[in-house]
């Protein structure tokens, strides 16, 4: 067996600096790596179990290590969340993984926007569907959206 293990970090660092470069700050992969684990495990916590290991399937291997780290079983997805509130869980995530001198002018919403909708390129339709029937109103307009357009604080 055969491990790709530069294929993957290609693969990473090439969605990285396209994702970047769609947020407006291209050069800023270490800072948009941020933004993209702490997106993926706010949503992560907003799922069932069975919904976020469908999505999970789908993801590639860079994404799947972003997704999984530090997860810690729920009996039941946290509810109840507004695209601001997805945004400020956003934040605390970033908090907790070292990120405490975010200066970037564009609304948390804009940036969980630009992400959630980076995931189309690797998720199925029948699969993003699943996910955004279990999420609140608010973040189903977020996946729904053809263009990024949150404009959460």
């Amino acid at each position: 067996m055969s491990f790709h293990f530069e294929q993957y970090e290609n693969e990473g660092r090439a969605y990285l600096k396209d994702l970047a470069r769609q947020l407006g700050h291209p050069g800023e992969e270490g800072r948009t790596l941020m933004i993209v684990r702490s997106v993926l495990q706010a949503l992560r916590d907003r799922i069932q179990l069975p919904q976020s290991l469908h999505l999970l399937a789908q993801l590639p291997v860079f994404l799947k290590i972003l997704y999984i780290e530090g997860w810690k079983y729920r009996e039941s997805p946290l509810q109840g969340d507004t695209l601001e509130q997805f945004a400020d869980a956003v934040k605390v995530n970033q908090l907790f993984h070292g990120e405490t001198q975010f200066d970037w002018p564009e609304h948390t919403g804009y940036l969980v926007t630009v992400v959630l909708q980076s995931l189309r390129r690797y998720v199925d339709e029948g699969q993003l569907a699943d996910v955004i029937a279990e999420l609140p109103t608010d973040l189903k307009r977020v996946f729904e959206a053809g263009t990024p357009g949150g404009q959460a604080s």
